[in-house]
């Protein structure tokens, strides 16, 4: 009775254990995803630096997006809008104007 006792023991913490790595596991990877999201795609060397600087001088109202208003010169305005709610991130900014001189 003993053996299984402890056997149940182990078990139960092993799974513990595992609960553990796997939450450790997940912010590992969503750091790393978030460290790849803030990162300039290759080969554009301070080339999303420029798109950042240009973004946060267009942002009039310091909210940290641009509205259709504060966008009004790209063209493209609602083609860079990935999620469409009418506003632009940085993210979105660069992301939309690395893929529209991509097909140029």
């Amino acid at each position: 009775m003993k053996s299984r006792a402890t056997l149940i023991l182990a078990i139960l913490a092993l799974e513990v254990a595992m609960k553990r790595y796997a939450v450790v596991l997940s912010a590992l990877c969503i750091l790393s995803t978030a460290d790849n999201l803030a990162q300039e795609p290759k080969g554009r060397s301070g080339a999303g630096a420029k798109i950042l600087e240009m973004f946060q001088k267009a942002d009039r109202d310091g909210d940290g997006k641009l509205s259709r208003e504060e966008g009004r010169l790209l063209p493209n305005f609602a083609e860079i809008d990935q999620d469409r709610d009418g506003f632009l991130t940085p993210q979105e900014s660069r992301t939309g104007i690395f893929a529209s001189n991509d097909r140029k």
